[in-house]
């Protein structure tokens, strides 16, 4: 109330006479009460009196901060029983008032047919100003009643409050930071909104209170995370403005309590804003050194204990090692006086740091055995009286603080030549850290990790750590550029040490900085219309359509409500099994936690096989009009694909998911986004009633309203992306640099690619280039670009860098494009060994410098886009390519002369052939390997080769004589190999056509419909069993008669085996399983716990153990 009141008491006991009355004279009908009153806890009291003192029974309900809904939650905790009377608290903590202020007016006519009892609600000043605004109808049914609040116990509650806080923080001290639910003030906890009613009411009365309580409230405020850091450290500055200068002993802990916040505060505030980083860290450690002095004049030596590692914490990160030794020596002590084992492991930890840095490593050694010794011990100990606090406080020292001593243990074996036990100890760090409670810390493992890899020639390991570090920099603002990678949304540290607020998912900055976000804005208008059910995002290749949904589109969904619906997106970007793929994305969007409204029963995905393909279907379409049924927005985004077409050749599969499509597309509130390169667009078009009926968008699937076009930055967008880059992380460039960079980016066409302004800026970082004369030096674009290539092909590892750079080489040609090629035309063109082709593969496909495109019968590679086509042609020595194009032309010629002869000779000699394998291998094998007859490396291993071939020949193992001179055919694809003589050459043809023209075929075993992927002859040499891509497996006898077929798999098969005793059949596929069967077709076992595609897999002689191998590098 802002009137003066003289009596409170007696004006409080009127009004609760007058409500109690208002109660009483109600019985049987409805009425509404407003009892008005800015404290909650005065309300509770006053309650408890009605309760006891009241000759009505009276029930009480509390609504959630959730509340969406009055009438409906009144009657759900009422259920089949009416009150006499009910009160209702809390509004004043319902995050949608407004919302359930308006439905209530709406429905009040429910209320008073439904509610035969008189309903009391509890208001504030805000809650009753917004019923008169919003919902004026049914308060004016309502009475009013004034209760009024003493000036006294409003200051009261302000000095309890800021008590209690002063005294938890002292407590607790330099540890996890206590935010608002820990201290009892959480947003809608009764605490919180009597300090915010008392504070509202004594500036509606003007009543000043006293500077120390002010600075206890301001204090309390500060610590108010869920405003920014610069709010809060202006409520510590008054704070400390307020408390007097007396030398008092609480009033010199308050001091130093606030001086800790501030330092707090700054280090907070370094660990988000990395561009000043190095400043917030300095007057974190000033405000530190401060609070460690101010206990000490208190004479406190406890609580300097409590605050120290604090200081020592912020030495370490600026580096200051002799500071820090003086602080860690100080604070071993104060652990040891007053004992607390989690601080003293963080002192020697500190210390194990100073000594690395002074190069003594043996001690630096000891002392980070020492942290982990008394952690362990600490955490056992603790293990034994496991409170709430204790178990938090062991979580963050075992993902946090032991990371730290691993990592300082590791770094000073390392420096002793302990190499091994060194990387050990860099992956437990990894293992136990958490990097988003110190992501710095994490990356710092990272590094040294990837380093002690790379020595050891472990260069996928290396990679894939480095790959891993990359991210991380990138998504915790450490880097500003991704290089040819997909952008990721961004992270935010959540240190439990550090005043952070909880910040929902965030638009990756360079996308939010670059001009994109007016295009996620568009997306999401068009998502919230009815009218724009499908839409298409096409674009030229690195664009970055995948970043703008990945990073962009997805975590904005993610926290958004559109209209009255959550909205549930779900991004696809695999297509080999779409419909499995789609299940079990769809299941986990429904289980994310930032969902408010929840599904009463999880959706449980089918696994898809051709007996059920419809019901997943149906079941993935059923849980789509169940989301809708939750007041859901089901947004499922296709990403790059462009992919579907490769791996869906024909139509008729293809058609199963357009009827899918077809079928969401009629599912009210579910969008549905494909987004693919636009030189694929064409293929849609056979949706345009050709293969299906798209009534819905009148079959007009490229339609000007369907169709989103994603183009390049232009110059503007650009600079703007720099600029924003450079105030968020430490990468500084010059306005001048900036200009030219982008000049030189846009080029005659005055727009610039994202994927070059990404390639180059990581270069631009990675050599420190900051200013337009070191850029100048060290420029232009094309130089910057040939060396990120150049970093890629390092990656590799020295003995593969030529091979490397031939890969790149071979997915270009003459004409500046980039060619699809399988790894089989790799090979035929580089003789290398298949772990290195698969390694360099590997390591390129997930640099992005190419993409791997998934196909049938095999996957093809290519160059991620045209604009580097030019840098890899370039990086090759003339040398080497004119070799390399000659021995192309010299094939050419030598397989059309070669192919005449034999042509002729073999047609002649078909009577005479003698075939002991099927003429389908031998002529697959003639094509592949005829084409490089004439190119070797090696005389005498080629010649003797071709002698041991016509041996198996003479002694008629004849299969060994064919596969014997096919390796030596192979062996003249060695693209480094010279001079080898026309003798030689002439050899191992003479030893290819002996073997052809020896070798009879006895049966040809047909009957697959599709390619033969695996054949295997039984140990007693009776049947033969073959297997196909399309997963069915035949048993044939000898002279060519099918015994038995059968569907064996989903997938291809990618290997087969017969058992010891010829009786039973092991398959692998690449569905992820083993399966082993009689010879009638009958599944005896299937072996499940690969998670890729089984490459191979072999039985033990006695039959009883199997050994598999797969893509996930498991056996």
């Amino acid at each position: 109330m802002t009137k003066s009141i003289e009596d409170i008491h007696a004006y409080n006991e009127d009004s609760w006479q007058e409500l109690c009355w208002a109660i009483s004279n109600s019985q049987g009908e409805f009425s509404l009460v407003l009892a008005h009153c800015n404290s909650v806890s005065l309300q509770h009291s006053l309650t408890e009196k009605l309760q006891t003192s009241c000759p009505v029974n009276i029930s009480k309900i509390v609504l959630d901060k959730s509340t969406q809904r009055l009438y409906k939650t009144i009657q759900a905790e009422l259920g089949e029983e009416y009150p006499q009377a009910l009160i209702v608290f809390g509004l004043e903590s319902v995050k949608e008032l407004d919302a359930v202020l308006k439905g209530a007016n709406q429905v009040r006519e429910e209320f008073r047919k439904n509610f035969p009892f008189p309903v009391v609600l509890w208001v504030t000043d805000e809650v009753l100003q917004k019923l008169i605004r919003i919902a004026h109808d049914l308060q004016t049914w309502a009475t009013t009643i004034e209760f009024a609040i003493a000036t006294n116990y409003l200051l009261e509650v302000i000095q309890k409050t800021s008590d209690k806080v002063f005294t938890k923080v002292l407590e607790a001290g330099a540890g996890r930071f206590l935010n608002n639910n820990a201290l009892d003030l959480g947003i809608g906890s009764p605490q919180r909104i009597e300090l915010e009613l008392a504070q509202a009411e004594l500036q509606n009365r003007n009543i000043a209170i006293q500077p120390e309580l002010e600075a206890g409230l301001e204090f309390v405020l500060g610590r108010d995370i869920g405003k920014t850091l610069e709010n809060s450290l202006q409520h510590y500055e008054q704070s400390l403005k307020r408390l007097s200068n007396s030398q008092s002993t609480q009033i010199l802990e308050k001091r130093a309590c606030v001086l800790y916040s501030m330092g707090l505060s700054w280090r907070t505030y370094a660990a988000l804003y990395r561009n000043e980083y190095e400043q917030a860290c300095e007057k974190a450690q000033n405000y530190f050194k401060k609070c460690t002095t101010v206990f000490e004049q208190a004479n406190r030596p406890d609580l300097v204990s409590n605050f120290i590692n604090a200081w020592g914490e912020v030495l370490q990160r600026q580096q200051k090692w002799d500071e820090l030794e003086a602080v860690s020596n100080k604070a071993l002590n104060l652990h040891q006086t007053y004992p607390h084992q989690f601080r003293l492991a963080r002192a020697y930890g500190f210390l194990a740091e100073v000594m690395l840095h002074k190069s003594a490593a043996i001690e630096a050694k000891e002392n980070a055995q020492k942290a982990l010794e008394i952690l362990d011990n600490a955490t056992s100990n603790s293990e034994n009286s496991l409170t709430k606090k204790i178990i938090a406080d062991l979580e963050w020292e075992r993902s946090y603080h032991r990371g730290w001593y691993l990592f300082t243990l590791a770094k000073s074996q390392l420096a002793l030549k302990e190499i091994e036990e060194a990387i050990k100890n860099l992956e437990r760090a990894k293992q136990q850290t958490k990097h988003q409670y110190d992501p710095e810390l994490f990356i710092w493992i990272l590094t040294e990790l990837r380093d002690c890899y790379f020595h050891q020639g472990k260069y996928l390991k290396a990679f894939q750590t480095k790959q891993e570090q990359r991210s991380l920099e990138q998504q915790y603002g450490f880097r500003a550029f991704v290089g040819a990678g997909r952008l990721q949304p961004k992270r935010q540290i959540s240190n439990p040490g550090l005043a952070l607020t909880e910040k929902r998912g965030t638009v990756a900055q360079e996308i939010a900085a670059s001009g994109r976000q007016q295009d996620i804005n568009r997306f999401v208008e068009r998502i919230g219309r009815h009218d724009h059910k499908l839409t298409i995002i096409h674009g030229q290749s690195g664009v970055g359509k995948s970043s703008i949904l990945q990073a962009g589109l997805v975590p904005t969904l993610q926290y958004k409500s559109i209209g009255t619906r959550d909205v549930l997106p779900v991004l696809q970007q695999v297509y080999t099994d779409w419909v499995t793929e789609l299940g079990k994305l769809l299941a986990k969007a429904i289980k994310s936690p930032y969902l408010s409204r929840r599904q009463e029963e999880d959706f449980q995905p089918i696994a898809v096989n051709d007996e059920n393909f419809e019901v997943a279907i149906k079941a993935i379409l059923k849980q789509l009009q169940k989301n809708a049924e939750h007041e859901l927005l089901t947004v499922i985004v296709f990403d790059q694909f462009e992919e579907f077409f490769f791996v869906y050749k024909d139509a008729k599969q293809r058609l199963i998911f357009y009827n899918f499509l077809r079928k969401c597309l009629d599912v009210p509130h579910v969008r549905v986004i494909l987004s693919l390169r636009e030189d694929y667009l064409y293929y849609l078009l056979e949706c345009n009633n050709r293969l299906i009926d798209f009534e819905v968008i009148n079959n007009n699937i490229l339609d000007k309203d369907i169709l989103y076009y994603l183009g390049n930055f232009s110059p503007a967008d650009s600079k703007t992306l720099i600029n924003n880059l450079t105030k968020t992380t430490q990468l500084f460039l010059e306005p001048t640099l900036i200009d030219a960079l982008v000049e030189d980016l846009a080029g005659e066409l005055d727009e610039v690619r994202p994927i070059e302004l990404q390639v180059v800026g990581t270069q631009l970082q990675t050599e420190e280039i900051s200013t337009l004369v070191k850029y100048q030096e060290r420029g232009p674009k094309e130089e910057l670009v040939a060396r990120f290539l150049e970093e890629v092909v390092n990656d590799c590892g020295k003995e593969n860098q030529q091979i490397t750079k031939l890969v790149l080489y071979l997915l270009t040609d003459e004409n500046n494009t980039r060619p699809l090629k399988t790894r089989a035309d790799l090979e035929m063109e580089l003789e290398v060994e298949s772990e290195k082709l698969d390694l360099i593969l590997l390591i390129l496909v997930k640099s992005g410098l190419i993409f791997k495109i998934p196909a049938v019968p095999d996957d093809r590679y290519q160059l991620v886009h045209d604009y580097l086509v030019p840098f890899v042609r370039q990086q090759q020595s003339e040398r080497l390519i004119a070799e390399l194009e000659k021995e192309r032309e010299q094939r050419k010629l030598t397989e059309a002369k070669l192919n005449e002869v034999l042509k002729q000779q073999l047609l002649e000699a078909r009577r005479g052939l003698r075939w002991k394998v099927t003429s389908g291998i031998i002529f697959g094998a003639l094509a592949i390997f005829l084409p490089v007859l004439l190119i070797g490396q090696n005389n005498a291993q080629l010649s003797s080769m071709s002698t041991k071939s016509r041996e198996h020949l003479r002694s008629n193992r004849d299969l060994e004589a064919l596969v014997t001179i096919l390796k030596a055919s192979k062996r003249l694809n060695q693209w480094w190999s010279f001079g080898i003589t026309p003798e030689t050459r002439m050899q191992v043809i003479s030893g290819l056509q002996d073997v052809v023209y020896t070798i009879q075929e006895l049966n040809t075993l047909e009957g697959h419909s599709d390619t033969v992927t695996s054949v295997r002859v039984s140990p007693d040499n009776k049947m033969i069993v073959s297997g196909s891509a399309d997963g069915f497996v035949k048993i044939w006898r000898q002279d060519g008669k099918q015994i038995q077929s059968f569907k064996a798999h989903n997938k291809k098969i990618t290997n087969l085996r017969f058992s010891p005793d010829s009786k039973q059949i092991l398959s692998g596929s690449e569905d992820k399983t083993l399966k082993l069967w009689d010879l009638e077709g009958t599944q005896i076992a299937t072996f499940e716990g690969h998670e890729e595609h089984i490459n191979s897999f072999n039985i033990s002689p006695n039959g009883d153990k199997i050994v598999s191998a797969s893509e996930d590098r498991t056996l």
